[in-house]
């Protein structure tokens, strides 16, 4: 985390537990300001801090993510200019998160509309942004379609390679 970064998305992971200096990071941006989203089912401390508070049903983390991917591309929120220089297969992605709307999305994993759609807005609105997973996010059924997701975001939106967000390494 840097001082730039004025959104982090914690996806079932709790920095407080397991990477000290990560929180301690986000504690203090926070006081200036950073928005923090937490997914998690869990009440952890992060998610009870959070600005933003996902509980979805385990296992649907793909679908909550499709549905914020598709929030943002309908209502505008994604970064033109990045994703015509960078980002191949875009109106392909427009189709598939057209069977993601966010009514859809909270049936499946049971977080109401207007949190998917706030997190959607939030993540987009705050850059640079930065998405922080570990693990064992990583060890559920459908974690090759949950990352494709969780990658698309940062793309969408220009979060890539820009101080305060995802890096590529």
């Amino acid at each position: 985390i840097r001082p730039e970064t004025r959104c982090v998305m914690l996806l079932g992971a709790n920095p407080q537990a397991a990477a000290p200096q990560l929180w301690n990071g986000i504690r203090a941006l926070q006081k200036l300001g950073l928005k923090l989203i937490v997914v998690d089912p869990r009440g952890t401390d992060p998610a009870l801090e959070a600005a933003l508070w996902l509980q979805p049903r385990p296992g649907t983390d793909a679908a909550l993510l499709l549905g914020m991917i598709n929030t943002i591309i309908s209502e505008g929120l994604h970064d033109k200019d990045f994703v015509d220089r960078w980002c191949y297969g875009f109106e392909k992605l427009v189709e598939r998160v057209g069977d993601y709307p966010p009514q859809r999305v909270a049936g499946i994993t049971g977080v109401p509309v207007e949190k998917i759609k706030e997190a959607a807005r939030m993540y987009a609105t705050n850059k640079p942004g930065l998405i922080f997973h570990v693990n064992g996010w990583e060890e559920q059924a459908n974690a090759t379609q949950a990352l494709h997701s969780r990658y698309i975001l940062p793309a969408i939106t220009g979060n890539i390679d820009i101080p305060g967000s995802d890096a590529l390494l």
